[in-house]
């Protein structure tokens, strides 16, 4: 008779101590409450919350604890929450990329031929509205032509 009650008492037991899954860092959670305080350097700051979080706000879980556990905002601010004010966010939608567009212009498919014909004389790649400056002419050189040099042992 003791047995199955020594047996129901170590159940009952077990089944209290039994705590919730562990939270690893990094689990994203959400204020289930209207207004949080936020406490950079713990909740025995001697001079009250830093800022509140507002309701629906999702913050980083870097360590529960009893009491208040340790987050980080969305803006990369560390501290302190009370840890009954957080809940499980659901998680972030899925943002799918969209494809690029196909574009059937210039340079898709196979290459074209050309119906222009090329002028004799025209420079290749004139697309300006206006000629191309000519090219400056050597200068005449004055007086006789210098000797070309000899060669030297």
């Amino acid at each position: 008779m003791r047995l199955p009650i020594f047996m129901l008492f170590c159940c009952a037991a077990l089944a209290a101590c039994a705590t919730k899954a562990p939270v690893l860092p990094g689990s994203k959670y959400m204020v289930i409450v209207e207004k949080t305080p936020f406490y950079k350097y713990g909740p025995a700051q001697t001079f009250g919350a830093d800022f509140q979080l507002l309701k629906d706000q999702r913050v980083t879980m870097i360590q529960r604890s009893f009491g208040y556990s340790r987050v980080m905002t969305a803006d990369g601010v560390t501290g302190f929450v009370p840890s009954d004010d957080l809940g499980l966010a659901p998680p972030e939608p899925v943002v799918r990329a969209t494809p690029a567009p196909k574009f059937g212009g210039l340079f898709s498919g196979k290459p074209k031929r050309s119906n222009v014909e090329s002028t004799p004389g025209s420079p290749l790649f004139d697309t300006s509205e206006f000629p191309a400056a000519p090219l400056p002419d050597k200068p005449e050189p004055k007086g006789p032509p210098k000797p070309a040099p000899r060669f030297r042992f």
